[in-house]
């Protein structure tokens, strides 16, 4: 399923100016949801950013594939995000990783709570998406 950007709204401004959600169009026409920022590390800010082309098309089609992609985003995070600046996820590899990550990660269940899946019937209204935005800006 292509979907095309003009079936979504802009989501709300991130709480500050230095996180942003875009859908993008890549070159093979796929849509794709980018989730891009920066978040203080000890040692100074860092970058982080999720994509995937195939990441709308799971939000709109409510694949539970797609939770399980988020937990090992997040599992990622939790493993490796105090020990680099820099922080690039490609979902893909996270879920092709996700049953070995999980073994090494605690608090998989708090990571969980940290965001609520609700995405309408026409998929306008990421929330999923918003929330994991909050979640890297911590």
């Amino acid at each position: 399923m292509n979907l095309d950007q003009s079936q979504f709204t802009p989501c709300a401004p991130a709480e500050t100016p230095d996180v942003t959600l875009n859908m993008v169009h890549t070159n093979n026409g796929k849509t794709s949801a980018v989730i891009a920022g920066t978040r203080e590390t000890p040692k100074g800010k860092g970058e982080a950013s999720i994509s995937n082309g195939s990441l709308t098309n799971m939000l709109i089609e409510h694949s539970p594939k797609f939770e399980e992609l988020l937990t090992a985003v997040l599992d990622i995070k939790s493993t490796l995000g105090p020990k680099i600046d820099a922080l690039r996820i490609d979902m893909g590899h996270a879920r092709k990783d996700y049953k070995k990550l999980k073994e090494h990660v605690n608090n998989t269940e708090s990571m969980l709570a940290t965001f609520h899946p609700t995405v309408t019937d026409n998929g306008k209204h990421l929330q999923m998406l918003q929330n994991l935005v909050k979640f890297i800006r911590r």
